[in-house]
């Protein structure tokens, strides 16, 4: 049943990461981001839920981006990673967000394992492709409108920069 009140739907809710890595959507990385084979880092899992019965994927296997690299580990500027471990033992959350608070007093916002992480250079021409495409849309979406009597310039104003 649906619970208007946020604390209670925070509470219920799935866990997206856990849910897309458990689905076979991507991998954990050493410092806890989810990491997709195509992707790599540069996306943002979500959950559908349904009573449809699927027949799950299962797990990633054979993915490992991490292997030989501690980018994210060496790059962390709280310190929230032992080296020695991995995700999710190696991941101190605590020190992660009073870093994060610290630093968001002057409206700094932290996401260096993000940024240095090898593994968003994955999908760079998969990036490009998607980008194209979008593009391609909203021209055929622009082009539409105008066939459709829109004047053009309403289109223009409507149309994604």
């Amino acid at each position: 049943d649906y619970n208007p009140d946020p604390a209670v739907r925070a509470q219920t809710r799935p866990q997206d990461k856990l849910c897309a890595y458990e689905a076979g959507l991507g991998v954990y990385g050493r410092s806890g981001i989810l990491l997709h084979p195509v992707l790599g880092n540069r996306f943002a899992p979500g959950v559908l839920m349904t009573d449809a019965m699927l027949e799950p994927d299962g797990k990633l296997e054979g993915f490992e981006p991490c292997k030989n690299c501690g980018a994210c580990i060496k790059a962390c500027p709280g310190k929230a990673h032992d080296p020695e471990k991995t995700y999710p033992e190696s991941f101190d959350n605590k020190k992660c967000h009073k870093y994060r608070g610290e630093i968001s007093k002057e409206n700094i916002y932290c996401h260096e394992c993000l940024r240095v992480c090898p593994a968003a250079k994955i999908g760079e021409k998969d990036l490009a492709f998607l980008r194209r495409s979008y593009s391609i849309g909203e021209k055929k979406m622009r082009d539409r409108k105008i066939k459709d009597g829109t004047p053009s310039s309403i289109v223009e104003d409507i149309t994604p920069a």
